[in-house]
């Protein structure tokens, strides 16, 4: 995040190191399953997208969250993460990208792997924020 602040101050393209960065950070923050490890990285007008619907602001995006992580309590979560990062655009305040998600489990005898395509873009503030959609 420091790294997206200081190119902020020198006027200079967000890098499309610091977006793969920012993302792998979010990744590992999410699978703690602790939306507040996660707040400051969301846009409070973020808008996601999960299976249940399209959520906007950090209420309704926690709620999602927190739903999703609670979840069927017959389904063991092996791992979440993200592939494929594609930075597709940057400059000295937003950067989107896109990724490919994974959840990865298990549900009685039955493993499961699930995937989807996203797309993050920065805040228009650029302090490192994360707006998303998936399909």
């Amino acid at each position: 995040m420091a790294a997206l602040r200081q190119q902020q101050v020198d006027r200079s393209p967000i890098a499309a190191d610091d977006v793969v960065a920012f993302l792998d950070r979010f990744e590992a923050l999410a699978a703690r399953e602790d939306f507040a490890l996660i707040r400051d990285l969301i846009d409070e007008q973020a808008f996601f997208r999960f299976n249940d619907g399209d959520f906007v602001g950090w209420d309704a995006i926690q709620a999602a969250f927190e739903k999703t992580w609670r979840g069927d309590p017959s389904v063991k979560k092996a791992r979440f993460f993200l592939t494929d990062i594609v930075v597709m655009t940057t400059d000295v305040r937003t950067a989107t990208a896109t990724y490919t998600w994974h959840w990865e489990g298990s549900q009685g005898t039955q493993s499961f792997v699930i995937a989807g395509a996203a797309r993050a873009c920065s805040s228009p503030q650029a302090t490192a924020s994360v707006s998303c959609t998936s399909t």
